[in-house]
């Protein structure tokens, strides 16, 4: 086993510590990141100037205009919780499914349909449909 595979090994298993032990994943990510990237350019298998393209392509990533729209949609998403519009939807819906034998997976369903239509992303329907069906399950 070379030097390379050996930090391969130690940093997956330092990213699976740190995250067990409580630490968020975004921070996680970018300090075992920056880590072993300091560790890497000490035992010189990584050479620092890498690091200098890495400004470049966050803006390039965030100047991105298809990607603003998703955390627009999952607030969407959030706000239809909130105001108890999809649990409505989803009180009425269960009215005309209720009678049959899985009603409640059929209401799920049928709420999922059309809310993934309202806002248009998964990870937002997703979201809306756990916090509003998980009490009723």
């Amino acid at each position: 086993m070379n030097l390379n595979e050996l930090l391969c090994l130690l940093m997956f298993a330092a990213v699976m510590a740190t995250m067990m032990a409580g630490f968020p994943v975004a921070f996680t990510l970018s300090g075992v990141g920056i880590g072993f990237a300091l560790l890497g350019s000490a035992l010189e298998v990584f050479e620092w100037r890498t690091m200098g393209g890495v400004m470049g392509r966050l803006y390039g990533i965030m100047s991105n205009e298809m990607l603003v729209a998703i955390p627009l949609f999952v607030f969407m998403g959030f706000m239809l919780e909130k105001s108890k519009t999809a649990e409505r939807l989803l009180e009425t819906t269960s009215r005309l499914f209720g009678t049959l034998s899985g009603g409640l997976a059929f209401t799920v369903v049928a709420v999922g349909t059309l809310l993934s239509a309202a806002t248009g992303m998964v990870a937002a329907t997703v979201a809306t449909l756990a916090l509003i069906s998980i009490p009723a399950m």
